[in-house]
């Protein structure tokens, strides 16, 4: 009962409740994902607000079967043998409250892959690595791309696009070099 991947489990919670727990893009594409299927939804956010994107928080609202709840915390994953229910605690009055659901997907963030460059390139405080508007970094020849970099759109058709982009980018450095 607890996933992290909402295209693949969503078609086992048919008609059942399920919660996301994160208030970002992925926890919003998920939750959107999700509610194709399920019967109820609780997109549970920590804070007073989401961090998604503005068309993924549209059409939250849009989705009759979303309920998003701010400013609360997951404490609990609960159930024997399947998840049967998650306890929460609202942080703006300490309330403990439990949630029935079928399924716990957590999104509480996405962190780049990025620690095998820590040296050689420079990188942000969060780990992306920084850009031109070519996709070069610091070094000649090093380039960086989808979500590892700095400014990423967070979408896959955007990290197709920045392969594409990285790729003709080294393709004339290295018709360059070799001129």
């Amino acid at each position: 009962g607890v996933s992290n991947c909402a295209s693949c489990d969503a078609p086992l919670l048919r008609g059942k409740n399920a919660v996301v727990i994160g208030g970002g893009d992925s926890a919003a594409q998920e939750a959107l994902t999700l509610a194709q299927h399920v019967s109820e939804l609780s997109l549970l956010v920590r804070g007073e607000a989401m961090h998604a994107q503005t068309i993924y928080q549209d059409r939250l609202r849009a989705e009759r079967k979303i309920t998003v709840r701010y400013t609360v915390e997951l404490e609990e994953i609960m159930g024997e043998e399947v998840v049967s229910r998650v306890r929460v605690r609202d942080n703006s009055d300490s309330a403990i409250t439990e949630i029935n659901t079928e399924g716990a997907f957590v999104f509480i963030g996405l962190q780049p892959n990025t620690e095998f460059l820590k040296g050689v390139v420079p990188l942000t405080e969060t780990g992306y690595i920084p850009t031109d508007d070519r996709l070069r970094t610091v070094h000649p020849g090093l380039f960086a791309a989808g979500s590892v970099r700095a400014g990423n759109a967070g979408q896959a058709i955007a990290a197709a696009g920045d392969g594409l982009s990285a790729a003709l980018a080294a393709h004339a450095y290295l018709e360059d070099a070799s001129a």
